[in-house]
């Protein structure tokens, strides 16, 4: 009786081992179906992409056009075009990323940033060329290159955050920056060793955080008759915060 009926557990656990193997089959084979239709249409889209594409199409040859117009070019369309390829170079390739500061674009870009106003024009500029340095800034092992120049690097960055301290995209990006330039012991030895620049970034934090205080009071005061209007103050606070973290980070690593 235990033999017979231990047997057809044993025959049971076979016949649902097989038809779990069958299932799994079965299954397999409709995955491959139905992947060999997205294969082919994947295939298809990337030959007819192939047969459209032209030498002059390539993030290699829009970076290298880009690169002449930042060193030649003569017009703030031009060279804010150029600006907007570059972000794309630099955010996705460290060969390219390389030949850039090998070309010297890092020095040409500060001084761009330097000449830029406070005009809606210069403003998307100013953007777009902080956008390509905080990219270069991402590439840990090209940072000695993208930063050779600490002190420029530095003094344009905090000339960058008090000029445009009520913007906090472009305060993050400058903060984001020059912090990078300072994650070096090296290159925060000297730029700490130029004690005003460490004094320009010292006094913008004090000026920040007096009138983060005077905002703070008058959203207190109207707050019992303007509880909406002050709720957005505190959102707008919250929003700049991140900015004046930051700028608190780059002082305390200046001051330690």
């Amino acid at each position: 009786m235990f033999e017979a009926t231990s047997y057809i557990g044993v025959k049971e656990v076979k016949q649902a081992r097989g038809a779990l193997r069958i299932q799994t089959l079965w299954r397999a084979y409709n995955v491959r179906r139905k992947s060999d239709v997205k294969v082919r249409v994947i295939r298809r889209k990337i030959k007819q992409a192939t047969a459209k594409a032209r030498p002059e199409h390539t993030l290699g040859e829009k970076t290298r056009r880009a690169l002449d117009n930042i060193i030649n070019g003569n017009t703030l369309e031009k060279v804010l075009k150029s600006c907007t390829e570059l972000v794309g170079s630099t955010a996705y390739s460290p060969m390219l990323s390389s030949t850039i500061i090998r070309a010297g674009a890092v020095d040409i870009i500060c001084q761009f940033i330097k000449a830029c106003n406070r005009s809606q024009p210069h403003i998307n500029l100013l953007s777009v060329a902080l956008k390509v340095l905080y990219n270069l800034s991402k590439w840990r092992d090209m940072r000695d290159f993208t930063f050779s120049d600490s002190i420029t690097t530095a003094d344009v960055m905090a000339d960058v955050m008090q000029k445009y301290r009520d913007n906090d995209t472009i305060l993050l990006l400058a903060g984001s920056i020059t912090l990078a330039c300072l994650s070096d012991a090296g290159r925060l030895e000297v730029v700490r060793s130029h004690a005003e620049i460490k004094k320009r970034f010292e006094s913008l934090l004090a000026l920040m955080k007096s009138k983060g205080t005077m905002t703070k009071q008058v959203a207190n005061e109207n707050s019992s008759v303007l509880g909406r209007q002050a709720s957005m103050l505190r959102g707008k606070r919250s929003s700049k915060k991140t900015g004046f973290s930051m700028l608190e980070a780059i002082v305390r690593k200046l001051s330690s």
